[in-house]
């Protein structure tokens, strides 16, 4: 914590030190509605359901904090007709093997 101005007591300091973090928190919170409008103006220039899914699994990966996200999109004959992932490259997804089927957690 900064050392408070000189005349002026602690109680100021303290009160500067919470309007001090509540502007960061409202930068972080504006940075972060922004991800969801980029996902949006994304989606709108691609037409191919691939390029639809892949920028809104990483905007919600990032929004999310998270590391790893996927989106399935069940066809008609209740399997998995689309698979767009984020977080791991084409080789760890090789790896990996084929995506899920759609049959649930389980794949069962």
């Amino acid at each position: 914590m900064p050392a408070p101005v000189a005349g002026l007591g602690d109680d100021f300091a303290t009160v500067l030190d919470q309007l001090v973090e509540e502007g960061r928190r409202l930068v972080d919170l504006q940075d972060r509605q922004q991800i969801p409008l980029d996902a949006i103006i994304t989606v709108g220039s691609d037409l191919s359901l691939r390029d639809v899914l892949a920028p809104i699994v990483t905007s919600a990966t990032r929004l999310a904090g998270a590391n790893y996200g996927a989106l399935g999109v069940v066809g008609p004959d209740g399997t998995l007709s689309d698979f767009a992932y984020s977080g791991f490259s084409e080789s760890v997804r090789d790896e990996t093997g084929s995506p899920p089927a759609g049959r649930g957690l389980l794949d069962c």
